[in-house]
């Protein structure tokens, strides 16, 4: 990893309990494994793992220092705190023989190249220490004079609490010498121990160094197998060293009883070490020698609240790196820690009610009233519309306006066009005085154009067969379409990214804006079914369904024109007209009535005119007769106009008056000459050939070959494609979603804990205040797992632009299962005051958290705590107090909070102007990216000889 990786990679503080997971350290190839490991269980693609967190217990610190080597020695770590857990050194037994660097093992002393008497290894002869129990590397170097111990000779013990000899040390095999004896005085020389106390602390100091004899009270240099050795009834004297005269030139005498915490070599300065005697702590102020108040509570003194809190301080990189910096320039680099803080954890039966809820919604089916299941159109974007056929615009250019298909269409519509433009001209009258047969050419034109578009029809039929496309279009295939005119190349935007980019955005937005993940599923699956090209073959059905045989039959046999010259509509006004125009001549008796014979004919005469006329005009097919109609015509038009003449002749017209008589001539005249327009125009208005209701055919067809031209063969591929994707979108969103119902399942029938108690050293009133917000909390954690889903998601957008959605299968069930893993340690560590790793900041959270740690009114206070504040709850017992540094000038303080405390603190500064010792705001305080704890943490030094920490090679 680059510097520059380094620096944009979020910190991290890596928490490793060596208590459960020393086996996992030592079976691992490298540390940086578990680091690894450790960001993936967070959730993060990177991180800045360079801090470490190790949590072990006082009992097991010798023994894990291989573990505790390997890590800190790791080049993937900058920094190390070490939390220690556990009781004084009081059990603490030294193993029987450790290798070269101080580390368990099962060789003898021979190993270790040093051995006194009888062959009994004495692997701690070189040890020498100062007065602050630090190891002196350089031995004889101590300044102590030459004898070893100053200018006293006297051969006693330096301490006045050595003790008389144990019953379990009878059976070895000490040289005499007994108690307090000066070197070569004697076997049996010394008088009785200066001091009755029990010999617990020297009987451990034996233990721990095998039991060598020779170890203790004796002078280097002495002969006789080490002057001043303990005698046959056992015993010890301090400060000896090895009888082979390979021990320093000076050194201090140990005091095994002042030794609080035996420390592995590797766990010296810088790295920091807290020491935790017992986590359920005194209420101490310092200054003081004795408790202030004991907490009521018998929990393990090996956890607890307090402990919890400080682990969760901890883990805060900015709080890490302040307790590295303070603990890491003290003396033996260890520190006790005391801690009071306000936290801002709910229990988890409120976090599993939040998940439920939030589960619920997200599991939630929803159909349209209809029962229809397709997403908003807005939501449909990029080239999903076009593969779906919302766009329907680009069809009508994926046909070359030159080619085949075109032209074969554009033939086909001219004949239609034609015979309707035939059709149109036989509306008007003058088509009667053309002289030709108007319904002949419309029949010609309607019958041509009949087999064009049937000619058309079949081609469609058999191109759609044989190409089809459903299952994709090879280049012969292609070539074909090129010669038919069909424009290949596929519309602009239409890409496999583009379309993984448009699935990516539908099921992204339909998430945030709050659609469950079953409803989207529904959606895709819809979108899925119509992506898959049907093939051409499916649409022949359509070509006959536009253009039907009968619309064929039509054309090529168009109606008859209904025009009757017998219909009595015809016959009526002719008769009428006769007999008019035959009632008036310009003279009288037997001369006018021959001459008005001249009139009558011509009245016949024009009758039958009008006739022929029609009888022309209308004549559709070659084999229509219309001769009975022209002879019921001409007999009615001569029984009026001879009924006219024949009472004009008569005399027999008294009843009209002569005067008027012209005038109806007249009009019966004009009635004949106009009568046969009027016939016309009537019966070609009722008369429906079809080639007018066949111009939409033609227009239809043109529409269903681009569709078919488009998404069914030029889009094939791409729309099988985005098919596929989103059919394995949707099994993966159905994956997840069984993962999320398991994962309901599991929350289901937990229990909402009572309202948290307030221990001592923490308060709990931000933790009371979130968890009366549990319906908002639902929402922030409904926000949470929806960017869990899309981060599942990830994976699964890359595998499907590169073409392989079979691979989704794979892991998204082991990758949903895995960050929802990964969300309950957040929720257990963090709680919802910081956005998971794969989540997104969001104002809902913000403006929760804002509003708990903004009401509370102890935050403030308890940030103002001072190194004498009693109510900091000092992580060790009673016992324990007599291990620390009780000045208070020599304590450090430390306070977090999160940054989300700042307006508190302004507010607290209002408030408190000039009675506080804590500037607000800013000031000392230590801001925390996250974490939902804040307060003080207290450390205190120990007192010089507590820490006990060897040289390399040594313990």
């Amino acid at each position: 990893m680059t510097d520059s990786t380094l620096a944009r990679a979020t910190p991290t503080v890596v928490e490793i309990d060596l208590r459960t997971r020393y086996a996992e350290v030592m079976d691992v190839e490298r540390f940086s494994d578990i680091q690894r490991v450790f960001i993936r269980d967070l959730g993060v693609a990177e991180s800045d793992p360079g801090r470490v967190l190790l949590i072990d217990d006082s009992r097991s610190l010798v023994e894990h220092a291989p573990g505790l080597e390997r890590i800190i020695t790791a080049r993937s770590v900058n920094q190390v705190v070490c939390l220690v857990v556990g009781p004084p050194n009081a059990e603490y037994a030294q193993p029987a023989h450790v290798d070269g660097h101080g580390y368990p093992t099962d060789r003898g002393g021979a190993d270790r190249g040093g051995a006194d008497r009888g062959g009994d290894p004495d692997p701690y002869a070189a040890d020498t220490y100062d007065h602050d129990r630090r190891y002196v590397a350089d031995h004889g170097q101590s300044g102590y004079g030459e004898s070893g111990y100053g200018e006293c000779d006297t051969g006693e013990p330096g301490y006045d609490d050595v003790t008389v000899g144990h019953p379990d040390m009878d059976d070895r095999s000490w040289v005499g010498g007994g108690y307090g004896e000066r070197p070569g005085r004697g076997e049996a020389g010394g008088g009785p121990p200066r001091s009755d106390r029990s010999s617990e602390s020297v009987r451990a100091a034996a233990n721990r160094s095998g039991g060598d004899r020779g170890r203790y009270g004796s002078r280097p240099g002495r002969g006789g197998g080490g002057a001043g050795a303990a005698s046959s009834t056992g015993g010890s004297s301090v400060g000896a060293f090895p009888a082979d005269g390979s021990g320093p030139r000076g050194g201090t005498r140990l005091d095994p009883a002042r030794i609080g915490l035996v420390k592995p070599f590797v766990l010296r300065a810088p790295v920091a070490t807290l020491w935790v005697s017992d986590a359920r702590g005194v209420g101490w102020g310092m200054g003081q020698t004795q408790p202030q108040s004991l907490p009521s509570f018998l929990d393990d003194a090996d956890d607890g609240p307090v402990l919890s809190a400080l682990r969760d301080a901890l883990c805060q990189h900015e709080v890490f790196d302040a307790v590295a910096e303070k603990v890491g320039s003290m003396a033996d680099a260890t520190a006790a820690p005391g801690l009071r803080a306000v936290v801002g954890r709910v229990d988890d039966g409120v976090l599993a009610d939040a998940q439920l809820r939030a589960l619920d919604r997200l599991l939630a089916p929803h159909l349209d009233a209809d029962g229809a299941s397709e997403p908003p159109s807005d939501l449909v974007t990029g080239p999903l519309p076009l593969f779906l056929g919302m766009n329907d615009r680009r069809a009508d250019t994926v046909l070359r306006p030159d080619g085949l298909i075109s032209s074969s269409l554009q033939a086909c519509g001219s004949r239609i066009a034609d015979a309707a433009a035939a059709v149109a001209g036989m509306r008007g009258w003058r088509v009667l005085f053309t002289g030709r047969q108007p319904g002949m050419a419309v029949r010609s034109a309607m019958r041509q154009a009949a087999a064009q578009l049937a000619e058309l029809r079949e081609n469609l039929r058999a191109e759609f067969i044989e190409i089809d496309g459903s299952r994709g279009l090879d280049q012969a295939r292609r070539n074909h379409l090129a010669e038919l005119g069909v424009v290949t190349s596929e519309p602009a935007g239409t890409t496999a990214r583009s379309v993984v980019n448009s699935l990516r955005l539908l099921t992204d937005n339909a998430l945030d804006a709050g659609h469950s993940v079953v409803e989207v599923s529904q959606w895709l699956s819809e979108i899925a079914r119509r992506l898959y090209p049907r093939g051409s073959r499916e649409y022949v059905d359509d070509l006959d369904r536009i253009c039907p045989d009968d619309i064929l039959d039509n054309l090529d046999n168009p109606d008859r024109l209904r025009l009757s010259l017998a219909a009595p509509w015809v016959l009526g006004p002719v008769a009428l007209f006769c007999f008019l125009a035959a009632l008036w001549s310009p003279l009288v008796g037997v001369v006018g009535a021959v001459v008005s014979l001249v009139p009558a004919l011509a009245i016949v005469m024009i009758v039958v005119l009008g006739g022929w006329l029609l009888l022309n005009a209308r004549q559709v097919s070659p084999d229509e007769a219309g001769a009975l109609d022209f002879l019921a015509l001409l007999a009615v038009a001569l029984v009026a106009a001879g009924g006219g003449w024949y009472l004009q002749w008569s005399g027999r017209l008294g009843i009209i008056p002569a005067s008027i008589r012209p005038a109806l001539a007249a009009v019966g005249l004009a009635g004949l000459l106009l009568w046969p327009l009027r016939v016309w125009v009537s019966a070609v208005r009722r008369w429906q050939p079809w080639p007018g209701g066949a111009v939409p055919v033609v227009d239809d067809l043109r529409a269903l070959v681009c569709r078919v031209a488009l998404y069914e063969w030029v889009l094939a591929d791409s729309r099988r494609d985005a098919h596929d994707a989103t059919n394995a979108l949707t099994g993966a969103l159905l994956d997840m979603q069984t993962k999320l119902t398991d994962h309901a399942m599991l929350l289901r029938g937990h229990p909402i804990g009572e309202q948290p108690d307030a221990v001592p050293g923490i308060d709990v009133e931000v933790a009371a205040l979130l968890r009366d917000q549990r319906g908002e909390i639902a929402r922030v954690v409904q926000e949470d797992l929806v960017d869990l889903i899309q981060t599942a998601l990830q994976r699964c957008w890359k595998d499907l632009e590169r073409g392989a959605p079979d691979a989704l299968p794979n892991y998204v069930s082991a990758e949903a299962e895995h960050l929802l893993d990964v969300y309950a340690e957040h929720l257990a560590r963090r709680g919802v005051h910081e956005a998971p790793p794969f989540g997104r900041p969001g104002e809902r959270r913000a403006v929760l958290v804002d509003a708990v740690w903004t009401e509370s009114r102890r935050v403030a206070g308890v940030l103002r705590a001072t190194r004498l504040d009693v109510g900091i709850q000092q992580l060790c017992g009673p016992e324990e107090l007599s291990y620390l540094d009780v000045a208070p000038d020599r304590a450090d303080l430390i306070r977090f909070a999160p940054r989300v405390v700042r307006a508190v603190l302004g507010r607290g500064a209002a408030r408190h102007a000039g009675g506080s010792d804590i500037p607000f705001p800013g000031s000392d305080l230590v801001w925390t990216t996250g974490g939902q704890v804040a307060g003080v943490l207290r450390l205190v030094r120990l007192r010089s000889g507590v820490v006990e920490t060897p040289a390399e090679g040594r313990l």
